[in-house]
């Protein structure tokens, strides 16, 4: 349908949209081609918001695949190539799916610490969590209150919620993933 297209741009995000429908129908191997091919194409464009929403694309579908490494390293560097960017929602949300997998690999004082820092980001440009992504929030949530224990999963939440953006992005890049387990 778009083959004869010369919009890189609206390619790049109707293939970015196709591979997030082929990650949601279960074709997660498929869905990770589409969406790096619409990532190369998005970079020709130059457009770095387009970049922007396309990477967390690529980062959720290959946690789903189960390879962690490589989703948080993608977020990792979304946060680093947002930084500047005047749009603090998209670093929110990259926190948010941080904190996922950092729940799913056992490490759940990281887990709070990143969902502390979301929150208050999210709080700071008025925005509101996409619905469909309101339940996982509240499933990480639950898990590392109860690994936790309420007082120390508040110390921590109210850690993430007090750092800046720049300073939780150098904290993580300096800490592996499995470092605040402890």
């Amino acid at each position: 349908m778009l083959k004869g297209t010369t919009d890189a741009w609206g390619l790049a995000h109707a293939q970015s949209t196709y591979g997030t429908t082929l990650r949601n129908n279960g074709e997660h191997q498929r869905a990770a081609q589409v969406i790096r091919d619409a990532i190369a194409l998005a970079q020709t464009t130059g457009d770095r918001y387009l970049l922007a929403t396309c990477m967390p694309k690529l980062a959720n579908t290959l946690a789903e695949l189960g390879d962690f490494a490589s989703a948080e390293a993608l977020f990792l560097q979304e946060l680093d190539d947002l930084t500047g960017f005047h749009d603090d929602w998209l670093p929110a949300r990259c926190m948010q799916f941080l904190a996922g997998l950092a729940s799913r690999r056992g490490d759940q004082r990281r887990a709070a610490l990143l969902l502390g820092a979301a929150d208050a980001t999210m709080e700071s440009v008025m925005a509101h969590r996409v619905p469909r992504e309101a339940r996982a929030y509240e499933n990480v949530t639950d898990a590392a209150r109860a690994a936790l224990g309420e007082a120390a999963y508040d110390e921590v939440y109210l850690r993430g919620r007090s750092m800046s953006i720049d300073a939780l992005r150098r904290l993580l890049q300096e800490a592996p993933s499995d470092s605040f387990a402890h």
